[in-house]
């Protein structure tokens, strides 16, 4: 997941818009699917974090809600 979203967020990463999530960690959960992530930033590159770990944000949704965001 990491993998795509770095390569979906390749010129906001480049340009330095994503700097603020430096040393934080946002978890991700499509609560309908069972589904988690949780990811940050570390030297400018988007790395996976540890699921069970505090995070600074949580994103919770369904999976439909989830696409909708997506396809905006």
């Amino acid at each position: 997941m990491v993998a795509t979203l770095s390569r979906l967020f390749a010129k906001a990463i480049d340009e330095g818009e994503l700097d603020y999530l430096e040393g934080r960690s946002v978890k991700v959960e499509a609560a309908d699917a069972g589904v988690s992530f949780a990811f940050g930033m570390d030297d400018g590159k988007l790395i996976r974090r540890a699921i069970d770990a505090n995070h600074d944000l949580t994103l919770t949704g369904k999976v439909y809600d989830f696409l909708l965001l997506a396809s905006r």
